[in-house]
């Protein structure tokens, strides 16, 4: 399956390309994205209460909700690409 929009790593990309690239995202109406903003305190609370919650399962409800959300709002939801982030 090849698709415009498929690279690796974006930093490997001049500024103009990522810039371009990103304009044509915008301006196609079949691509959307949704993000699921988790706060830091949330995250400890889950991993240090009694019955832990970890990273993996934190993420995996987070990706349930947002296609949820999205399934919810009538969208024909035909391919899901995850980029899950974890900042230090």
């Amino acid at each position: 399956l090849w698709h415009p929009f498929v690279f690796i790593d974006s930093k490997t990309l001049k500024e103009e390309k990522r810039e371009e690239l990103f304009e044509n995202l915008k301006a196609d109406e079949s691509i959307g994205w949704s993000v699921d903003v988790i706060d830091p305190r949330e995250l400890s609370a889950k991993m240090l209460k009694k019955n832990k919650v970890n990273l993996n399962e934190i993420s995996h409800d987070s990706a349930i909700g947002l296609i949820n959300r999205v399934l919810n709002m009538g969208v024909l939801l035909t391919e899901v690409q995850l980029l899950l982030t974890f900042l230090k």
